[in-house]
């Protein structure tokens, strides 16, 4: 414990792979369609972890030995973010399922999606004591997540958790994150699996786009290297702005997230 945060981390050996970004982690373990880099030499260990039971399949089952310890353990809203992230680092994918509200895994099940987290030995998370509670039933908690990213560099996430009261404690029912630098937050409502469903999919199609314009003005700067003799006031030197095209991401994205206020 850190002044109003907890902090946790595990460190590793695993290299050789891609880290996923923060949407992936927390999203697509729900089979949303973003998928892992090519496979690496510690990649086939991963490939041949069995499949996370969907969230239809866990709710006929009765509830888990530990389902009173879990109980204890999430009696507030900063414990059970505090152990969902702890999950999801470990990879626990039976303890995942379980800290999502009911209403989620309902939500997953009619899909056919399942909630199975990636894990990573690399990846450190904080999560800050302050709560906004939004009525009886619902508060948000604020944390970060710190992995490393395509270069092996550290990347650090402000992750926002939406979190239901139920009779087996605090259980995580939406996130907010910034996506885009400078952009708003992307809010995702893990009770209304279909528009998640679209957003992750449109933003999906907008980091696509944002790459591929990325390495044409790469490739254009390669081709068209700057003619040092030209003075950098030159008019011959000025490239007018193109217009900005429609984002598409900005319909996936709320500036007031307000899920669970009511």
């Amino acid at each position: 414990m850190d002044g109003g945060r907890y902090t946790s981390s595990r460190s590793g050996n695993k290299t050789g792979s891609l880290k996923w970004s923060t949407v992936c982690i927390f999203v697509a373990v729900l089979v949303l369609g973003c998928q892992k880099p090519s496979p690496q030499p510690d990649g086939a260990q991963s490939a041949s972890r069995p499949a996370a039971p969907s969230s239809s399949d866990t709710e006929k089952k009765p509830a888990p030995a530990g389902q009173n310890d879990l109980k204890s353990q999430t009696a507030d809203p900063v414990s059970a973010v505090k152990v969902f992230l702890e999950a999801v680092r470990t990879g626990d994918d039976e303890k995942v399922i379980q800290l999502f509200s009911e209403l989620a895994r309902e939500q997953a099940g009619k899909l056919n999606r399942q909630f199975a987290p990636v894990g990573s030995d690399t990846a450190r998370y904080e999560v800050f004591n302050d709560v906004e509670y939004l009525a009886p039933d619902g508060a948000r908690v604020k944390s970060t997540w710190t992995d490393l990213d395509s270069q092996g560099k550290p990347r650090t996430d402000e992750i926002t958790w939406m979190l239901r009261k139920e009779a087996d404690g605090w259980r995580i029912a939406g996130m907010a994150t910034v996506i885009f630098e400078g952009e708003p937050p992307l809010l995702l409502d893990f009770e209304n699996m279909p528009e998640t469903l679209k957003k992750i999919e449109l933003l999906s199609q907008e980091i696509e786009r944002r790459a591929a314009q990325s390495q044409q003005a790469a490739s254009q700067a390669n081709a068209n290297p700057v003619d040092q003799t030209t003075p950098p006031n030159s008019a011959d030197s000025q490239t007018p702005a193109a217009p900005v095209a429609d984002n598409p991401a900005q319909t996936a994205q709320d500036p007031q997230p307000n899920v669970l206020r009511k």
